[in-house]
């Protein structure tokens, strides 16, 4: 069991009411304005993208978690490997959601130490299609179809900066490397949070000092959507040191509850004006399948557009409107058919929108009839 004097979470159940598993109640962030609930649902906004899953790892190990190889559950942890050459153990925890999912957070507790410095050991994100709960890997993670975070303590000359370093892999490739401040191997317990959100990563680490380090603070290109495990492997090779994790916890971020993965829900962007909705079908503009936000492509988009549904290929005025979609005179002609646009009122016309004449007006009423016959002696007399 982690000695964690930054994070504590040994023992103690997260309490009812506590989305993010910060220790505050969720009302109680949201009174002091420290998390913000925009619907009004008593669920703090950061809560309603995320799925969190809290493994302290007392007393056993949850159904959904399964050690492989070296790895065995003793005294409230989990050790990876032991203090002898030629170990390989892995810690696989099940999908958290069965939705697949590109961005997550993830934390977790480490020790490494007690013997003369071996490999190491990785965090991965490994893609459910291609890695069952029996894979184990060691420190490079397991290769293609994840992403992977190295903890290494051993210099391999042909692939090493030194040996005590942290290393990002994209499917395999080597992508960034940051040397800590402390020995990752020392046999204290050290801590790690990593944050990965729409193309952009963020991992601090914290040594036994309670002193936080930024490892990574980088754009890193997104995966595509997948269902994922996530896990742990270690391996010693020809040297010796124990690895052992705890307290892990995982987030996913849902993207069907926040199309723009701004992290916040989509109706509070809509009644807060942050997106709009043009087309009125709750779903932000800037989420539809069209792009620009504009159903009609007629290149006015659809907040602006008085016509959202004009013909292919059609002129629009500014308001995206086409003759075909227009009748100025309001006598059933659309404007690009009506040969006299300014057909008075209640006047008949044919198909051309031009009148038939004021004899076929019938019991239209006197009015009508006047506005006919001045209508039709305008237009003698502007031919």
């Amino acid at each position: 069991m982690s000695e964690s004097s930054w994070r504590s979470l040994d023992g103690d159940p997260i309490a009812i009411g506590d989305c993010d598993a910060d220790g505050i109640t969720d009302a109680a962030e949201i009174a002091a304005g420290t998390a913000v609930d925009c619907n009004s649902n008593a669920i703090p906004d950061m809560c309603e993208w995320t799925t969190l899953t809290v493994t302290s790892l007392d007393g056993g190990l949850p159904d959904y978690v399964h050690t492989n190889g070296s790895a065995t559950w003793d005294n409230d942890a989990v050790r990876l490997t032991e203090a002898v050459e030629s170990r390989l153990g892995s810690l696989i925890f099940e999908p958290p959601v069965d939705d697949p999912f590109q961005d997550f957070g993830a934390a977790f507790d480490f020790r490494i130490g007690g013997g003369t410095g071996a490999d190491g050991f990785a965090f991965a994100l490994l893609q459910a299609d291609a890695y069952d709960e029996n894979t184990v890997f060691g420190e490079p993670g397991p290769g293609g179809s994840s992403i992977a975070f190295e903890f290494d303590t051993f210099f391999n000359e042909e692939a090493d900066v030194n040996d005590n370093h942290i290393t990002v892999y994209r499917n395999g490739g080597a992508v960034e490397t940051y040397t800590p401040t402390f020995n990752l191997d020392d046999n204290e317990w050290h801590h790690v949070d990593i944050d990965f959100f729409y193309g952009h990563l963020l991992m601090i680490v914290t040594g036994s000092n309670g002193l936080p380090e930024t490892a990574f603070d980088m754009a890193l290109a997104p995966r595509r959507l997948i269902t994922n495990r996530y896990g742990f492997g270690a391996r010693t090779g020809g040297a010796t040191n124990e690895h052992w994790i705890d307290e892990v916890r995982f987030s996913v971020v849902v993207p069907a509850e926040d199309c723009n993965q701004n992290r916040t829900p989509d109706d509070c962007d809509l009644a807060g004006g942050t997106s709009v909705d043009c087309d009125h079908n709750a779903v932000p503009d800037e989420c539809e399948p069209y792009t620009p936000a504009d159903i009609d492509e007629d290149g006015v988009d659809n907040c602006s557009d008085l016509c959202p549904h004009t013909p292919t290929g059609e002129s629009v005025n500014a308001d995206g409107c086409s003759c075909s979609q227009l009748d100025d005179d309001g006598d059933r002609i659309d404007n690009c058919v009506d040969q006299c646009p300014d057909t008075p009122a209640g006047v008949p016309v044919n198909a051309s929108g031009c009148s038939t004449g004021c004899g076929a007006m019938g019991m239209v009423g006197l009015v009508m009839a006047f506005a006919c016959l001045a209508a039709l002696w305008l237009r003698t007399q502007r031919a």
